[in-house]
């Protein structure tokens, strides 16, 4: 794979928390934890460090 394990299964993790900040209207603490993460600041930061925008702002790009 020529990455790290953690770095896939964030990559994944982040493939599907943009899926779902599409297209339902979950809320964000809800997505965090549906996708793995067990704290929304983590959730929150991670999201931010791989896509450059928060996930309540990248949700709202698609309104």
């Amino acid at each position: 794979m020529g990455q790290p394990f953690s770095d896939y299964l964030n990559m994944r993790r982040m493939s599907a928390a943009k899926e779902l900040l599409i297209h339902t209207r979950l809320g964000i603490e809800e997505i965090a934890g549906r996708v793995g993460f067990t704290s929304l600041n983590s959730f929150s930061r991670a999201f931010k460090r791989i896509h450059g925008v928060t996930p309540t702002s990248y949700r709202n790009s698609f309104v």
